[in-house]
């Protein structure tokens, strides 16, 4: 592969960095920080010089690499911003007894590894060639309909059952289903987005919205508002950014301005839905005006994305010198999440750990405590293969996230392929604060369901000849 000689200065760095990582002394360094600062800010800046083009003339900055880097820097830069502008005192949480300032210097340098192997990773994937995902040529026209029929159903079963998945109900207590119950959520989740995308590329395509499709769309946005109410804000803001990511990069024109203003929206709905959630009594009128005026009740500069920050810092405390690296096992049991129960019926109870959040979780909290802290990406690497494995992990999944876009640009004209490239979009700008296999399942089973549609239409005009004309028109349609 042909290296540039910024993603030849990348690889120096992070030779460097990891020199720097095996010696770096304890606490935070301002030193090591505006080092890690100038790095993190140089792959933005160079991020925003020049727009992505996946559809002929819409040049947009609706990137995975630019909101993957939003987020990343709200975990794991912004905290240690204000550190050194003297706005915040690390010492301090409301949520944690401990947070692990001594192992700051290491976290930073973790992280700045991360996101550069990242880049780099995103490069060499727009480089290479574009993925086969296009499959074979099916008409599409009834897709927005066999979702919908799908969705529909599988709601009616979601509230029959009384289900509640864990990321409406774990904030009260009052989840229920198990695996089941989350399976059918993600799956009406995806079955939204597939129906989305179609609506998205139809718009780019000046195509009439039949009447099935706006009905789609109606009950779309219904369902991810009943799960905003819940409190799901991870879910929504999946949806968000597939949706607005979708319509500027197909159909809008996005700039530099279009980004901020996201972005920005973004935070304040999510910050607003964090206070909402945890006051269970403000309401959200309230609650946006409380997060406005900076005052809330998570202090600003300590709310629930400082505790991930925390998280990575803990990370050094408890691997390997507490626990030994899970060598691959956290990533098998995540990966293995894509087959439904699978992971229950391998290993039942038999793991300590099998996920790095209950590895922080044990860490971090009491044993007692009812809520967790969750994982982020970087810490994920690190606790199964160590520093080599934030390299190389990170490297891959941006080599995923530039194929991807790659191949969005190939097959612009692909309605699978916009859907599957905007699902990436959403997932790897949420990454940073999940494990590694986060985006593992949705994108299997969006791309399966969309393998099950186009051999259920197959084995229908296998059965029921049509026009030849007809035929003709209709296949040469991707979905």
């Amino acid at each position: 592969m042909r290296l540039t000689h910024f993603n030849f200065a990348e690889l120096c760095l992070i030779s460097l960095l990891t020199a720097l990582f095996c010696g770096a002394p304890p606490g935070a360094s301002s030193l090591v920080l505006a080092g890690c600062f100038a790095a993190f800010y140089t792959l933005v800046g160079r991020a925003l010089l020049m727009p992505a083009i996946v559809r002929p003339g819409l040049p947009t900055f609706m990137t995975p690499k630019l909101l993957f880097f939003f987020f990343y820097f709200l975990l794991f830069y912004y905290p240690y911003q204000l550190y050194l502008l003297g706005l915040t005192d690390m010492n301090r949480s409301i949520f944690l007894r401990r947070t692990y300032v001594e192992h700051a210097n290491l976290a930073v340098i973790a992280a700045t590894i991360g996101v550069l192997a990242f880049d780099f990773g995103v490069d060499a994937g727009l480089r290479g060639r574009a993925l086969r995902v296009s499959g074979k040529r099916t008409p599409s026209t009834s897709l927005p309909a066999f979702c919908l029929t799908l969705q529909l159903v599988l709601i009616a079963v979601y509230f029959a059952l009384g289900f509640r998945a864990a990321s409406e109900g774990r904030y009260t207590g009052t989840s229920s289903g198990g695996q089941i119950a989350e399976g059918i959520y993600l799956i009406i989740l995806l079955l939204a987005m597939v129906g989305t995308g179609e609506f998205i590329f139809r718009l780019a395509q000046r195509k009439p919205l039949p009447p099935g499709l706006l009905l789609a769309m109606g009950v779309n946005l219904l369902w991810i508002t009943r799960i905003l109410l819940a409190g799901d804000r991870n879910s929504f803001m999946l949806f968000g950014i597939f949706i607005v990511g979708g319509l500027f990069t197909y159909v809008w024109r996005a700039t530099r301005l279009h980004l901020l203003a996201f972005l920005i929206g973004a935070l304040v709905l999510y910050q607003s839905i964090e206070v909402l959630r945890m006051t269970q009594t403000m309401p959200l009128k309230d609650a946006l005006a409380v997060s406005l005026s900076g005052n809330a009740i998570s202090a600003g500069d300590d709310n629930s994305f400082n505790i991930t920050t925390i998280g990575l810092r803990a990370t050094f405390e408890v691997v390997p010198e507490k626990v030994d690296y899970g060598y691959g096992l956290y990533k098998l049991v995540g990966f293995m999440g894509v087959v439904p129960l699978l992971r229950g019926v391998v290993f039942g109870d038999s793991l300590t750990f099998d996920t790095t959040s209950k590895l922080l979780k044990s860490e971090m909290l009491e044993p007692t405590a009812g809520w967790g802290v969750g994982s982020n990406i970087v810490t994920d690497f690190y606790a199964d293969f160590g520093l080599p494995g934030v390299i190389f992990g990170m490297m891959l999944w941006g080599w995923f996230v530039g194929c991807m876009q790659k191949t969005a640009t190939v097959f612009p004209d692909s309605a699978k392929v916009a859907t599957l490239y905007l699902l990436t979009l959403a997932l790897f700008a949420e990454i940073p604060r999940y494990s590694a296999d986060f985006p593992v399942r949705p994108l299997v089973w969006a791309f399966l369901l969309y393998q099950a549609y186009q051999a259920l239409v197959a084995s229908r005009f296998g059965r029921m000849p049509a026009p030849p004309g007809r035929l003709v028109a209709e296949h040469q349609r991707d979905p």
